[in-house]
């Protein structure tokens, strides 16, 4: 049986909690799901997240990297909004570490295409905490 992949829509990075929190449509609860296999590809990239029975894809691998994926069991806590479900989990483990999507920026999947046909764009933006104070008072 092959696990249904559904594509995250977008990424928020918690700076304060050091976690990650991946947005993706879901049409299957999934529980009371506290455990995840997370796919990390080259450079510590976040390729995707199996959860339950669905696989969460975030980021396409880098080209001729796949030697150098590796899947690790990491803690999560899942929450669903709406038609959505967010997917928090931390950045790092004791021999694991996810260093990219690190901050506002956005990438382009290869092998997703829109509504409209075009590849599929993802954006992570950074959760602005108390502590991160801008010189303009905003």
């Amino acid at each position: 049986m092959t696990t249904p992949t559904i594509d995250a829509t977008g990424i928020a990075i918690d700076i304060r909690h050091n976690e990650l929190q991946i947005l993706a449509p879901t049409t299957t609860p999934l529980g009371t799901v506290t455990t995840g296999i997370v796919d990390i590809g080259a450079q510590g990239r976040l390729l995707g997240i199996e959860i339950g029975d669905q696989y969460v894809a975030v980021m396409d691998d880098q080209p001729g990297a796949i030697d150098l994926t590796r899947s690790v069991e990491v803690p999560l806590r899942v929450s669903i909004e709406e038609r959505d479900v967010r997917i928090t989990l931390g950045r790092r483990g004791e021999d694991w570490e996810i260093s990219y999507p690190s901050g506002n920026q956005c990438w382009t999947r290869r092998t997703v295409f829109d509504d409209r046909g075009q590849p599929l764009q993802v954006c992570a933006i950074v959760i602005p905490t108390p502590d991160i104070a801008r010189e303009d008072g905003a």
